[in-house]
């Protein structure tokens, strides 16, 4: 039975806020990561303001899963197995990103895979939720390509994750395709 009561924004909200405590606490506890560019591992450790804010966007994506999943029923099940695609990819790679050092930024990738999935298959199409994506967007390029300067990971993350994102739309597309012959 769907609870119609548990407004989506409640939960897409509610869930980013956990997982962004969680990062943080994270953090508190093994501390931040040195940053790692595609040449080398530079000896500086990174800034919260460069590590919690992408866990933002990831945890509305988490949310948005979660109340898809809660309410089966009114949301085209294309849609959910095209996130769910998504999201493995991104958070198999990203944590892949941060444990083995791979030649990619993990917050270009996913903020390649959530703006547009935000702008063009998210069903609420949130002004504030494609912001933030922007915000954090513009966190990660200063930090980067002006304080790091590492353009390899900038530019392999946006890629990569772009490409998640082409990949899971065609697979909604395709369902819809099936679906409707």
């Amino acid at each position: 039975m769907v609870n119609k009561r548990l407004k989506e924004p409640y939960v897409t909200y509610g869930i980013s806020v956990i997982i962004t405590i969680l990062a943080i606490l994270f953090f508190q506890i093994v501390g931040y990561p040195r940053v790692v560019t595609s040449t080398q591992i530079l000896d500086i450790y990174t800034s919260p303001f460069y590590m919690i804010p992408i866990f933002i966007p990831f945890g509305i994506l988490l949310g948005e899963l979660l109340w898809m999943l809660f309410n089966i029923k009114e949301i085209k099940k294309q849609q959910l197995i095209s996130l769910v695609v998504g999201l493995i990819l991104i958070g198999l790679l990203s944590l892949l990103r941060y444990i083995l050092g791979l030649p990619y930024s993990g917050h270009t990738l996913i903020l390649a895979f959530y703006i547009p999935n935000q702008i063009v298959k998210s069903e609420k199409k949130d002004p504030v939720r494609i912001l933030i994506g922007f915000i954090i967007f513009l966190i990660t390029s200063v930090y980067k390509l002006i304080f790091w300067l590492d353009f390899i990971t900038y530019f392999s993350g946006l890629g990569v994750g772009f490409l998640i994102w082409i990949f899971s739309y065609l697979i909604s597309k395709k369902m819809l395709r099936r679906k409707n012959i």
